[in-house]
């Protein structure tokens, strides 16, 4: 369970204790600070003082902040695990999350990678009505529905260290890294679905895509487009079909509008 961690001292225990809290028996959890100001490091390294044998944590070169993407590849450089999870800072898993998903990938070996349903909880963790995510595990055209939207709640994804490895890291310099990596995955590997929620999505004033106007929003988009365009040979030949191409160039004139 990799933890990247970022200014999120009064979530943070929540996302930690959640992970202890999983009923999966064999977990490692790690946590890499992104150079909080906060606080964050140190209630980490409380918590693996206390769990030294389930939480390491580390930080970048000189506890500088590196951004989301560039954590994210550190965490799972630190993980030994054969199945990877992402939760952040500010989110947490239900109790049997990492149990249902490692199941299902167990089962299914032709299956790369599994994400399901996040239930969205406010500052408090009061639950709200809304669900994050789509099941378009068997969509036939589930790589033009991703990159039209990001459907995929990145704290519900539990992969396996080969697919993740065959693929790379994620994009550094684009903010919203997550959308693009979840396309690269989509077109190399099978995707499953696990059809209940298995984690909740906190929604609060910091949160990287929420509370922005929406130019702002439509450049960050725009930004993940151009890197699918670009790269789109070297992830296989699902993103070279003249179909997909013309989807990425539909959302790059739509953005660019």
């Amino acid at each position: 369970i990799c933890i990247p961690s970022y200014n999120h001292a009064r979530f943070l225990p929540a996302a930690i204790e959640s992970a202890l809290a999983q009923t999966y028996p064999n977990i490692e959890i790690v946590i890499v600070d992104d150079g909080s100001t906060d606080g964050s490091l140190q209630i980490a390294e409380r918590y693996a003082v206390q769990y030294p044998s389930l939480i390491s944590v580390c930080t970048h070169a000189s506890h500088r902040n590196l951004g989301i993407a560039a954590t994210v590849s550190l965490c799972f450089k630190r993980s030994i695990g054969a199945y990877l999870g992402l939760l952040g800072s500010d989110d947490m898993f239900y109790p049997r999350k990492t149990s249902l998903q490692a199941a299902y990938l167990n089962k299914h070996s032709n299956v790369g990678w599994v994400y399901s349903y996040a239930q969205y909880v406010d500052e408090q963790g009061t639950l709200l009505p809304q669900l994050f995510g789509e099941d378009i595990s068997h969509d036939p055209d589930s790589i033009e529905k991703l990159i039209a939207g990001n459907r995929i709640p990145d704290m519900t994804v539990l992969a396996r260290r080969d697919c993740l490895e065959g693929i790379g890291g994620h994009a550094e310099g684009l903010l919203y890294s997550d959308w693009e990596f979840w396309v690269r995955m989509a077109a190399r590997f099978e995707m499953g679905f696990v059809k209940k929620p298995t984690a909740q999505y906190r929604v609060h004033s910091s949160n990287t895509s929420i509370g922005i106007g929406h130019e702002q929003n439509f450049k960050r988009a725009l930004a993940v487009m151009d890197s699918i365009r670009l790269n789109a040979s070297r992830y296989g030949s699902r993103l070279t079909t003249p179909k997909v191409q013309a989807v990425i160039a539909l959302q790059r004139a739509r953005y660019l509008f």
